[in-house]
């Protein structure tokens, strides 16, 4: 079990806090996004230091660190912050994956969120900021499982009706799908294919790392697939993590 929690220490970006029901445009920080955040023009000169934590949460309330595929989840998302006492708190967050395509889909909404969609991508922002920073959404997970990332902002605001005092905040999280029974028994019997300078394996891995007879590491990826670069014939060492389970294999290219 584990809960997802970022400190951020340096000024970024979310709303201008006269706009309440969060910006129509997006600003969690992520590179897909066409313009970088600009925080200092609206938020500046608080004293608060904002946290951003996530939670996934499965049917049964039990924090989840792993997303089975078509399954649905609550997602809990909370902004806080370690210095001050901020009256209130906004967010904007979207859930992509790495094609920065969105992932998956938002079925229901919590108390204070909404949804907007910006660049063919569906965002969560508030409708008015809150006193608690806890804000929820119930998300059905993709059908193929793939490495995710919530990328989020955060506002802690004195609420004072203007930008003044404020401090706002961005990260990202990731997530990883959660192997089915079925794709384990492919794991444990998961054969190598090796067509000249591809290798490739019939699991997504998680991590898959390729070292030299001699132990140094020469690639690190995820994936079905591995292309060695100018590969020299010789003794490789394939290292595959499917979420746990890792398995080696002896390469002789």
């Amino acid at each position: 079990m584990r809960i997802f929690i970022a400190v951020i220490t340096t000024l970024t970006c979310l709303v201008c806090i006269s706009n309440k029901g969060g910006r129509n445009q997006p600003t969690t920080g992520a590179s897909f996004e066409n313009s970088a955040p600009a925080c200092a023009e609206c938020h500046s000169g608080g004293s608060y230091q904002p946290t951003l934590a996530i939670a996934l949460k499965d049917s049964l309330g039990n924090v989840v660190d792993a997303y089975r595929p078509n399954s649905a989840y609550t997602l809990e998302m909370q902004i806080g912050s370690l210095s001050g006492n901020p009256k209130t708190y906004g967010f904007q967050a979207v859930m992509v994956d790495e094609a920065g395509v969105q992932a998956g889909s938002f079925v229901s909404l919590g108390d204070k969120v909404r949804k907007l969609t910006l660049q063919n991508r569906v965002y969560l922002t508030q409708i008015s900021p809150v006193a608690s920073g806890l804000f929820t959404a119930k998300w059905q997970a993709p059908a193929e499982g793939k490495p995710l990332k919530l990328y989020i902002a955060g506002l802690a605001t004195n609420n004072n009706n203007n930008t003044s005092g404020d401090k706002s905040a961005y990260t990202s999280f990731d997530l990883s799908p959660q192997l089915t029974a079925t794709e384990e028994k492919t794991v444990e019997d998961d054969a190598i294919y090796i067509n000249g300078r591809q290798i490739s394996w019939t699991t997504y891995a998680q991590h898959v790392m390729l070292y030299d007879q001699n132990g140094r590491l020469l690639q690190k990826t995820s994936g079905k697939l591995l292309e060695i670069p100018l590969a020299q014939p010789g003794l490789y060492i394939l290292v595959l993590d499917f979420g746990g389970k890792t398995k080696s294999h002896k390469l002789i290219l």
